[in-house]
Order: structure tokens, then sequence, then C-alpha cells
């Protein structure tokens, strides 16, 4: 992290916090994770990257499945 090959450079000010993980419950306008980074360019390009990897959808656990039809 904080470079894009192995001979840059690291920029040490450049990272990800992640706020939720695969399979938390999320609300609309609900932020997921904060990005870091010095550089506009390369912030922009992970803001593109992340919006690129994540998918959001409706999901029902077969645990809730089990309780609403099986009780």
């Amino acid at each position: 992290a904080g470079r894009a090959s192995k001979d840059d450079i690291i920029d040490h000010t450049a990272g990800i916090l992640m706020l939720k993980k695969t399979g938390d419950m999320v609300n609309k306008g609900e932020v997921l994770c904060t990005l870091y980074s010095n550089n506009e360019t390369a912030l922009k390009t992970a803001k593109q990257q992340y919006l690129d990897a994540v998918k959001i959808g409706v999901c029902i656990s077969k645990k809730f499945f089990s309780s609403i039809f099986f009780l």
C-alpha cells in the first residue's frame, strides 16, 4: 500500500480506512470507507477503483429466512 510498484517510494499518507466489511448491513448515504492520499490524481483513481469493486444489493440471510418461515 502507498505505492504503485515495489520500486516506488512509499507514500505513508496513502491508505484506506474500512468502516464496513462484506456482509454488513448499510443504509443509503452511509460511509463505507475513507480514502487518504496527498495526490489528488491517485485519490480519484483509488475512489473509482473502490466504486468499481463494491457491489451493494439486497440479501436476506438464511437465518432470517428460516426464522420467518420455519418457526
